[in-house]
């Protein structure tokens, strides 16, 4: 009885309540989708299709189902809003019901391929922002490296220069401290070889 009124709430309240009345059938075999067609509500047929069990292809008595109804609605805004609905969510005239609907087959993997490939492309965006940070941490790795073997370096290279540098002013030995050689490096007290020059 909800269905022949105008509020749609009060039709989701009662499918809250008890959800098995969604495809209940009465004296006719008119289901609660039977029912708001042929009154022409749209926005309770539209609220009764967002339900998942119910069975859009429900055969009455008289043999027709919610589709076969809306098309002997008088035409108007709600009729086309209730066909509109009724063959988005797969109605199928009671001829039909049974047969495969090549249309509806065809729409149906078109729609999982779609799916398919937006999660596809979804898990390649989340790869791809995975793939992006794990190359950025690489380089300031890489840059960390070099820079410390830079340090590195330059540290041994200071060290040896350090090391020459004392080595030049360190000569073994003692230097002359009076005239006339003062300053000049005394490496030994006495020659070692002595070359004679023959003259």
């Amino acid at each position: 009885m909800a269905v022949k009124g105008q509020s749609p709430a009060v039709v989701d309240e009662i499918l809250l309540a008890n959800h098995s009345l969604l495809n209940e059938r009465d004296k006719k075999g008119n289901t609660a989708l039977h029912i708001a067609t042929r009154k022409a509500r749209p926005q309770i047929v539209s609220l009764l299709l967002t339900k998942r069990s119910i069975d859009i292809n429900a055969i009455n008595n008289q043999h027709e189902t919610a589709l076969d109804l809306a098309d002997k609605l008088q035409s108007g805004e709600s009729t086309l809003e209730i066909k509109g609905v009724l063959m988005e969510a797969g109605a199928q005239h009671a001829r039909y019901v049974g047969q495969v609907n090549e249309a509806m087959e065809l729409k149906r993997i078109v729609s999982d391929i779609k799916h398919e490939v937006q999660s596809q492309f979804l898990q390649n965006q989340k790869t791809n922002i995975r793939v992006s940070g794990i190359a950025k941490e690489l380089q300031k790795l890489h840059r960390e490296a070099v820079q410390n073997t830079t340090n590195s370096i330059t540290v041994v290279a200071v060290l040896f220069a350090s090391i020459a540098f004392l080595a030049i002013f360190n000569l073994p030995g003692e230097y002359v401290t009076s005239e006339p050689d003062e300053g000049k490096a005394n490496i030994a007290c006495r020659n070692l070889f002595f070359l004679k020059n023959k003259k």
